[in-house]
């Protein structure tokens, strides 16, 4: 499959010069770099890796890089494995927060006395 024109300037900004961790390069720095924005960079990057296979790593400290070997390919996996879970539990604290503060108040007014006053 073909590379889009922002796929092939991410891609080959990040093969020249930021293969490796210690390479990388922080988003705002590459959003710059490329005169792209956050959200487009973003979808770009995960372009690159889910169609196009190619092994990009991000971490908060390196930023976005080429992975280079295995050291550095399980670093990427735990980075997004924490991400992951902790995803999971922002959703489970946005249910509990739901159900408490919105869908219980409204089940138990089903059951308060409406009855009107009858002749």
């Amino acid at each position: 499959m073909k590379l889009t024109p922002n796929e092939d300037a991410v891609l080959s900004a990040l093969q020249r010069d930021h293969t490796g961790s210690g390479n990388g390069i922080g988003g705002k720095a590459l959003q710059e770099k490329l005169d792209l924005p956050n959200r487009r960079l973003r979808e770009t990057i995960e372009a690159l890796i889910k169609t196009h296979r190619v092994p990009i790593g991000a971490d908060p400290v390196n930023g976005y890089f080429i992975i280079a070997n295995e050291a550095e390919f399980e670093a990427a996996r735990h980075e997004l494995t924490a991400r992951i879970v902790a995803l999971s539990e922002r959703l489970k604290a946005l249910e509990t927060a739901f159900r408490q503060s919105v869908a219980l108040p409204r089940q138990s007014s089903l059951f308060e006395d409406r009855s009107s006053p009858c002749a």
